[in-house]
């Protein structure tokens, strides 16, 4: 995919807006949600909520295309395989690394009920 040029407004007045080169936000937005896939780490599924609530979308085509890439399939039960996992990081992983609490049940929630999952 193209890169993408967005403009970059500064917090303090005075300092005039800049643009950098960033990946496509549709790939970063897949890539992000690869690694629910991959990885067993609280931070993606903070990442993953916040894109949800965002309202940014998500690419299903591309996160599969992202996956097949890395020998993996699309299969969404494996996204809460490791829930306990998860949920036994959250608060110490989580509180040291954003200022924005969220807790383990409204992201595993939100992640949920965008995917459609229902526990069998």
């Amino acid at each position: 995919m193209e890169s993408e040029k967005v403009c970059v407004k500064h917090f303090y007045s005075g300092i005039p807006d800049f643009s950098v080169t960033i990946l496509n936000q549709k790939e970063i937005i897949a890539e992000k949600i690869r690694s629910l896939f991959q990885r067993n780490q609280p931070r993606d599924y903070f990442d993953a909520c916040q894109i949800i609530q965002s309202e940014n979308g998500i690419d299903a085509n591309l996160v599969k295309q992202k996956l097949k890439e890395v020998g993996m399939e699309y299969d969404i039960s494996k996204i809460f395989k490791n829930a306990n996992k998860i949920y036994s990081r959250w608060e110490e992983e989580i509180i040291s690394f954003t200022n924005k609490p969220m807790t383990y049940k409204t992201a595993i929630i939100a992640i949920a009920k965008y995917f459609r999952y229902k526990q069998r």
